[in-house]
């Protein structure tokens, strides 16, 4: 058997055995063995964008191939590389050194040749709707100068902004692990999720959903490590408290309603491309991937010491492996440290090592 035929066939046979797991099960019973299938899941085609040691990797996953598309090391700090979704390119931003402004460009992938797309005051994060028709970032400095989001058409090439975002002077959070600034489109391009959690501002917050005019679809609030659900109805997020560990949410868009998921401490989701599961990690310093089943509430320790996990298939999780910091090596956050290796994980437990640099604040095109 082939070794495609023969990771088709064991995927496969690991979805059938996760639907027989116990909601109360914390780990893998010793000894289980997922039962054999007559319809194996197809080896997956994910493809994986990184920035890793001030570089920018592409990952194949169906022939566990790297390529560096960006050999300028140190002199240029390439940051959230993104997916474009209807072309070959990669888009991701660099700030200028004395903070004063920052690009946006597209990176072909084929010939590795940059294009400018954007030059604007610095850049926090971005991201491209489903349809490739726009690409929503987040500029700007805080205090004085707050941030805006604006929404950027690469027909016209030119920037609207539709949001400025609140900010003040010397008000700090220090959430460490939990700080993100992230954009994510809903599935139907609808909606955005702006996610800035170093903001700075009285009320603290820090999640936006906003139409593509920039208004709220949802009122704003203190959230963070927030996630779409395939479907557009649903985000999964951290909801950030005065005191105490944030508490995970599911927020119906549609009516604002939300419900309390029992996760304490969940940093990096991600959402299985099914809309079953969410994966994450629990941000210690032995850190552990948890595997979340949303309609049962089973929740089960899939692997030890990796952070980070995405989907490279409804089967298949990629994370980064870890190890606890040594004196300050680390300073105030994370309490871990990346070893500079990646594992693929299975639903069934099981690993087998990658060639994937990391995969924090990686994108997936699966």
């Amino acid at each position: 058997m082939s070794r495609q035929n023969a990771v088709a066939v064991r995927i496969g046979a690991l979805l059938l055995a996760v639907a027989g797991f116990a909601a109360c099960s914390e780990d893998l019973p010793e000894g289980a063995q997922p039962p054999p299938t007559s319809s194996p899941t197809p080896p997956g085609s994910a493809q994986v964008v990184v920035s890793h040691d001030d570089d920018l990797w592409l990952y194949h996953a169906g022939d566990d191939a790297v390529r560096r598309l960006t050999t300028d090391g140190d002199e240029a700090f390439e940051q959230q590389p993104r997916f474009h979704p209807k072309t070959s390119a990669v888009s991701y931003f660099v700030n200028d050194a004395d903070g004063t402004g920052g690009t946006i460009f597209d990176l072909d992938v084929s010939s590795k040749a940059a294009t400018e797309l954007v030059s604007t005051r610095p850049v926090r994060a971005i991201g491209w709707s489903p349809t490739g028709d726009a690409l929503a970032y987040v500029a700007g400095i805080d205090d004085d100068e707050g941030a805006t989001v604006y929404l950027f058409d690469p027909a016209t090439k030119v920037s609207k902004e539709i949001r400025s975002l609140p900010t003040c002077r010397g008000c700090g959070r220090g959430i460490a692990d939990l700080d993100e600034r992230r954009v994510g489109w809903s599935p139907d391009g609808k909606s955005i999720l702006i996610v800035d959690t170093t903001l700075d501002n009285d009320s603290l917050t820090s999640m936006f959903v906003l139409d593509r005019e920039g208004k709220d679809v949802v009122p704003p609030r203190s959230g963070t490590q927030a996630r779409w659900a395939p479907d557009s109805r649903t985000i999964y997020y951290e909801q950030l408290g005065a005191s105490g560990l944030p508490k995970m949410k599911a927020l119906a868009v549609a009516t604002n309603r939300q419900t309390d998921i029992p996760i304490q401490g969940g940093v990096r989701p991600a959402v299985s491309p099914d809309g079953r599961y969410l994966a994450y990690d629990d941000g210690k310093a032995e850190a552990s991937l948890m595997l979340f089943e949303l309609a049962t509430g089973a929740k089960r320790r899939l692997a030890r010491s990796v952070v980070g996990p995405i989907w490279l298939a409804a089967g298949e999780i990629a994370a980064t492996e870890e190890r606890p910091c040594r004196g300050d090596e680390c300073g105030a956050a994370p309490p871990w440290f990346s070893v500079g290796k990646t594992v693929s994980i299975e639903l069934d437990g099981s690993r087998r090592g990658l060639s994937l640099p990391s995969t924090i604040d990686a994108d997936v095109a699966l």
